[in-house]
């Protein structure tokens, strides 16, 4: 019958006995399920062990082999441990202990084999091939709809056709396994807890792991993880751990951008963790961990990049903010305003007078460009330019001139 549990045991006539109990501790106590009296779960207490016990029956005789049934008051689907003793007490030998999957009807012992949800079937891939082939999957069908993805240790299954992985369940890569997506291929979607070990082709919309995007490959909006980026990603608002090409535009994290990498546009919430290469416009977030002083703001701002915030003790740009339309590399000189030399010696003023003529060559770009003087004279206002003008603090005399 289904609902049968077996044992294969080491010795024949052995009196066995099972018992069932959740996979998890609840409220740090382990629940065992009661099977006399009034069924269901309990904690675990020693003087009701007799209460747990499913008898296990050599069948047939001799064959080392016991079946006992599954209590059929228990009907919950989920993850249960069922431990085999040799002897009718706690204190019985341990004879076996396996996590399986009952889903109503079997339960499966192993682990990743197991259905995990009722009604859902597992396709395993235990042979390499292309997804599309038949022969690459132990039953022998492509998987169908709402089946569970199983690639045994050592195989790889290649995606070499248009196909959305998002229809269907979990996926699981046991030891070395690899599913790749081949070139010229489009997946719509890569599911949550799906991992693509190399993508050479297009995937629209990336919300599980990618470890390596290949350079052929091109992954349009990604909220997942992409471990390496050999190649193309347009819309990132996950995670990239290493750019070694292009992200067109930013929003998520990239964890370190190479010095062959580019990300063209890194928005508002935009992090670059660590900056080897070129962000050609940054409203976010960048730490220039390796660029000279001198290129700076070219390399991590650019032409059109936000208004820089420095390390007070590096001068290096920490992170822009805005759009604030900065070029680089270049310095607007007001012609004929005062060098520093001039405001310091104080050579700007009237050497009789020993004012300032607003009206001046020298004196209109010092008015205008609103650079404070630092000589001992006084500042004169002509005219009623200055009417309704403010001043905040001044260090010598205000002289005014009719």
């Amino acid at each position: 019958m289904s609902a049968e549990l077996s044992f294969r045991h080491t010795g024949t006539g052995k009196t066995m006995k099972a018992t069932i109990r959740k996979q998890l501790t609840v409220g740090g106590k382990v629940q065992m399920w009661q099977t006399a009296g009034t069924p269901g779960w309990e904690d675990l207490t020693v003087a009701n062990w007799a209460n747990y016990i499913l008898t296990m029956t050599e069948t047939p005789a001799s064959s080392y082999v016991y079946v006992g049934s599954w209590p059929a008051t228990l009907t919950a689907a989920g993850w249960y441990v069922v431990d085999f003793y040799d002897g009718a007490t706690i204190a019985g030998t341990l004879a076996g202990t396996f996590l399986g999957y009952w889903d109503g009807a079997t339960f499966g012992l192993g682990g990743a084999d197991v259905r995990q949800n009722a009604g859902v079937n597992n396709s395993i891939a235990d042979t390499t091939g292309n997804w599309a082939t038949a022969g690459t999957w132990e039953d022998g069908a492509i998987p169908a709809a709402g089946n569970n993805i199983i690639i045994r240790n050592g195989v790889t299954v290649t995606v070499a056709a248009d196909l959305d992985l998002g229809q269907f369940g979990t996926m699981v890569l046991q030891g070395y396994s690899l599913l790749n997506i081949d070139t010229n291929v489009t997946v719509a979607i890569v599911p949550a807890g799906w991992e693509v070990t190399n993508n050479q082709g297009t995937v629209t919309d990336n919300y599980g792991r990618i470890d390596s995007n290949c350079g052929a490959g091109v992954v349009t909006y990604n909220s997942g993880t992409i471990e390496l980026n050999l190649g193309i990603v347009t819309y990132n608002t996950g995670i990239v751990e290493i750019n070694t090409t292009t992200i067109t535009n930013n929003y998520g994290t990239v964890e370190v951008n190479s010095a062959t990498g580019t990300i063209a546009d890194n928005k508002v919430n935009g992090i670059v963790s660590a900056n080897y290469g070129a962000v050609t416009i940054n409203a976010g977030f960048v730490n220039p961990v390796q660029i000279a002083a001198a290129a700076a703001l070219a390399a991590v701002i650019g032409a059109k990049g936000g208004i820089p915030k420095l390390d007070s003790s590096t001068g290096l740009i920490v992170q822009g903010y805005g759009s604030g339309g900065v070029t680089v590399g270049t310095v607007t000189t007001v012609t004929n305003q005062l060098t520093a030399a001039q405001i310091a010696t104080g050579v700007w003023q009237d050497a009789t007078a020993g004012d300032f003529a607003a009206a001046s060559s020298i004196g209109k770009s010092l008015f205008t460009s609103g650079v404070v003087p630092g000589g001992a004279g006084g500042i004169a206002i002509v005219g009623s330019a200055m009417t309704n003008a403010t001043l905040t603090k001044l260090d010598t005399a205000l002289k005014v001139k009719s």
